[in-house]
């Protein structure tokens, strides 16, 4: 499965109405779709490959802007995968 098509699957399992942020989609892109997120890391031309790769995923997850998410002029504060707290883009699901 390709990444966009991971990402698709999560976000239509949030409700319409709900708010969500990046971490939530990479830490169920780890969980459910472990395959496709560690090939999608590894197509990642970069020395800094979580930065880079959550970048990617980001962009991913901003295509889908006006279909299924509106991105918020603000950001989240949520765990990161390395259990630290870090900034990153909040979504609404429309």
């Amino acid at each position: 499965m390709a990444m966009q098509e991971a990402v698709r699957a999560i976000v239509e399992q949030i409700q319409p109405g709900e708010m969500f942020d990046s971490h939530l989609v990479i830490d169920l892109l780890i969980r459910d779709f472990s395959d496709d997120y560690l090939r999608f890391a590894s197509e990642c031309p970069s020395d800094r490959l979580t930065l880079t790769t959550h970048q990617r995923i980001g962009q991913v997850i901003a295509s889908l802007e006006g279909e299924l998410v509106e991105r918020q002029n603000r950001q989240s504060r949520s765990l990161t995968i390395h259990n630290t707290l870090g900034k990153c883009a909040l979504w609404l699901r429309v």
